[in-house]
């Protein structure tokens, strides 16, 4: 990430010759590409931890949820939904 953010200044700041930009826009390329795909991945093992049958039926989940159900109520703009194998969604609509 450091070195991402050091090409970045240095194009930003007109630091980079003629020859040299197309090498290092083609590594921040490639290093946004890497970025990207440790962003995913960590997203995805989030998703399994937290997302899991097992995690999904904890009682301690449902009961958090339903504590905010509770604080919600009195707000008909908020809802939360629960899907079955997924998990639960938090909507809000907006008033009109």
């Amino acid at each position: 990430m450091a070195r991402l953010e050091e090409l970045v200044r240095r194009i930003e700041a007109n630091e980079t010759g003629i020859d040299q930009l197309a090498g290092e826009l083609k590594e921040a390329q490639r290093l946004v590409a890497f970025c990207r795909e440790k962003l995913y991945a960590t997203d995805e093992e989030i998703k399994k931890i937290f997302w899991s049958d097992k995690s999904n039926n904890d009682p301690r989940l449902h009961n958090a949820i339903s504590r905010l159900r509770r604080v919600f109520e009195n707000v008909p703009s908020i809802e939360i939904q629960r899907y079955e194998n997924i998990g639960y969604q938090l909507q809000i609509r907006r008033n009109k």
